[in-house]
C-alpha cells in the first residue's frame, strides 16, 4: 500500500513540475553525450597524431651534449641494438629583426630521413642562402616568399662560427612535427621566447660538431606512440644510450682538451718563432716604417710619389708582412727590406727607413 502511494506521489510530482523534469532529463542527456564524445575523441585524436608522427618520421629519442656530438658518436649510437637510424642535426638560436622588433629564430639543418617538414607553400631550400620558414612567421609577422631574413648572434659566439651565410631568402613555408600547437620553444637569448624556425641547408652551418642526434627506434613506428608498449621499446634503447654516454663524453672531452692544447702549442711555437726572427733581423712586430708609394699619372706618364706609413704585422722565415694604411698587405723579403731601408726600391715602392 505504501509503495503504491509513493509511486503515485512520484508521478504526481512529475506532472506538477513537468517542465522542470524535461529540463533535467535534457541536461543529463547532454552531459552524457558530451562525456561520451570526449571519451571517443581521445583515441581518435591519439591515432591521428600517431599517423602524423609516423608519416613525418618524428624522432623517438633526442641525444644532446654540451660538448657537441661527432660522427663517432653517431656510429656508436647506430650500433646499439634496437636503433633503426641515428641522424646528426645542427640547431642554433639566433636573432633577427622585423619592423624594428627583435625576434628569436631557431636555425635547423634540413633532414630528409627524419623529422620531415610539411611544406604548406613554396618549396624547400635547394641552394646556400635559401631557407624554408615556419608558417607562423608568415601568419604572425607578415613574411612572404622572396623576403630576406638577416640573422645575428644572440650570445658571445660570432655569427661566422655558427653559419657561413648571414642573409637567407625565404623559398617557402612549412610545419614541423616538432610543434603540434602554436607555441614554440623557450630560448636563452632575446626575450626568451622563440618566434619560429628556419630550415637551412646543412652546409651553411660551420660547427665542428653536431648539436644533437635524433634517433628512430626499430619497430616503434608500428606501435601506438601513446601506448605502454611504445614507451617500453623507447625506454630500453634510451637506457642503452645512457650506458655508453659516460665513455662517449670522456672521449669527446679528451678531444676538446687535445684540440685546445694543440692550439696553445701552435700559438706558443708561433710566438717563439716570431721572437727568434725579431732578434735575428733586428725588427719587431708593431714597428712603423715609412713607405714611398709610386704611381704613374694618366696622360703625361709622370711618376707620382706619396709617403705612407706601414706597420710590421708578422715575420716569416723568408719574408716580412707589412700592413699598409689602406688595409693591403705586402710581403717583401728581408733582403728587399734592408735594401728599402737603405733607399733602394722594388715593385715601384721604397722604404725610407724606420720611424
Amino acid at each position: 500500500m505504501k509503495k503504491k502511494a509513493l509511486t503515485k506521489d512520484f508521478f504526481m510530482s512529475i506532472k506538477k513540475t513537468y517542465n522542470r523534469f524535461i529540463s533535467i532529463c535534457l541536461i543529463v542527456m547532454l552531459g552524457t553525450a558530451f562525456f561520451a564524445g570526449v571519451k571517443a575523441a581521445e583515441p581518435d585524436m591519439q591515432e591521428s597524431a600517431d599517423i602524423f608522427f609516423d608519416d613525418s618520421k618524428l624522432m623517438d629519442i633526442r641525444v644532446l651534449s654540451t660538448l657537441g656530438l661527432t660522427e663517432d658518436d653517431v656510429t656508436a649510437i647506430s650500433a646499439i641494438e634496437g636503433v633503426e637510424s641515428a641522424i646528426p642535426v645542427y640547431t642554433y638560436d639566433v636573432l633577427t629583426e622585423k619592423d624594428e622588433k627583435q625576434h628569436v629564430i631557431k636555425l635547423m639543418s634540413e633532414t630528409t630521413d627524419i623529422n620531415k617538414i610539411t611544406v604548406t607553400e613554396g618549396r624547400m631550400p635547394q641552394e646556400s642562402g635559401e631557407c624554408l620558414a615556419d608558417w607562423l612567421l608568415e601568419q604572425n609577422y607578415g613574411y612572404k616568399i622572396g623576403d630576406k631574413i638577416t640573422i645575428s648572434s644572440g650570445d658571445d659566439k660570432a655569427i661566422e662560427d655558427i653559419v657561413n651565410t648571414q642573409t637567407y631568402t625565404i623559398t617557402g613555408f612549412g610545419k614541423s612535427s616538432y610543434y603540434l600547437d602554436l607555441t614554440r620553444d623557450s630560448s636563452t637569448i632575446g626575450n626568451g621566447s622563440m618566434s619560429g624556425f628556419l630550415i637551412i641547408p646543412e652546409d651553411n652551418f660551420t660547427f665542428e660538431a653536431f648539436t644533437e642526434i635524433d634517433v628512430l627506434v626499430d619497430g616503434a613506428i608500428a606501435l601506438d606512440c601513446y601506448s605502454d608498449a611504445y614507451e617500453d621499446a623507447v625506454d630500453k634503447v634510451t637506457q642503452k644510450i645512457k650506458d655508453i654516454a659516460g665513455d662517449r663524453c670522456e672521449i669527446r672531452y679528451a678531444e676538446v682538451v687535445r684540440e685546445a692544447q694543440d692550439a696553445i702549442a701552435e700559438a706558443e711555437k708561433w710566438e717563439r718563432q716570431q721572437k727568434q726572427l725579431e732578434e735575428k733581423h733586428g725588427i719587431k712586430r708593431g714597428d712603423v716604417i715609412q713607405i714611398i708609394q709610386t704611381s704613374y699619372a694618366s696622360g703625361d706618364g709622370k711618376i707620382i710619389t706619396k709617403k705612407v706609413k706601414a706597420r710590421i704585422k708578422a715575420l716569416y722565415p723568408h719574408v716580412v708582412q707589412l700592413q699598409l694604411p689602406n688595409g693591403i698587405t705586402r710581403s717583401p723579403t728581408y733582403w728587399e727590406l734592408e735594401r728599402l731601408k737603405a733607399g733602394g726600391g722594388t715593385d715601384g715602392q721604397e722604404i725610407a727607413g724606420r720611424k
